[in-house]
């Protein structure tokens, strides 16, 4: 009975297009058409765009330093084009010990990751990098660290928090509250 409940879920998410691999051997989506997932499990270098990209709803991208041996630093300007892109998780695991400040550590975003206003859930930004405006009012979620131990979090041009906000992470020094 599992397995077939199990072939009958992988073949409705599969007719679905409930999420996507990205095939860096041939540097495209292995499927085509609308597709609202992307998962991104290994090194790479550049993505390349294909003609759904504005379609986008969730993009994961999992890096872990031992398995993949890259350093996603920063994100390019062509994630401003995934406008219905509703959750982002990027980050990097050190070599340091959990209590390191450099445990995790975050990644820069492009500047204007503000256009992305349909963002639920946003998370490791590395805070010399980003600044959380008002438009982005559908957070509900919000991870931002400091890029180093002594830098001065900036949410000053946030005047109150997002309506929906259920959990803030802010790991640095906090000068003042909005």
């Amino acid at each position: 009975m599992h397995d077939m409940l199990r072939e009958l879920a992988v073949s409705k998410s599969e007719e679905e297009k409930f999420c996507a691999l990205y095939d860096e051997r041939i540097g495209s989506i292995a499927e085509e058409g609308v597709i609202r997932r992307l998962s991104i499990q290994s090194s790479w270098g550049e993505i390349k765009p294909w003609d759904a990209i504005a379609q986008l709803w969730s993009f994961h991208l999992f890096v872990n330093e031992d398995i993949s041996e890259t350093q996603v630093e920063a994100l390019p300007n062509g994630f401003l084009k995934l406008k219905n892109l509703k959750y982002l998780l990027s980050n990097r695991w050190n070599d340091a010990t959990y209590y390191d400040f450099i445990f995790v550590v975050g990644t820069r975003f492009p500047p204007k990751l503000n256009c992305l206003n349909n963002l639920h859930f946003l998370g490791y930004v590395e805070a010399n990098s980003f600044v959380v405006k008002e438009n982005m009012s559908l957070l509900r979620r919000l991870f931002v660290k400091a890029a180093k131990e002594d830098q001065i979090l900036r949410l000053d041009a946030l005047k109150s928090p997002p309506p929906f906000l259920q959990r803030l992470t802010l790991v640095g020094k906090l000068e003042n509250i909005p």
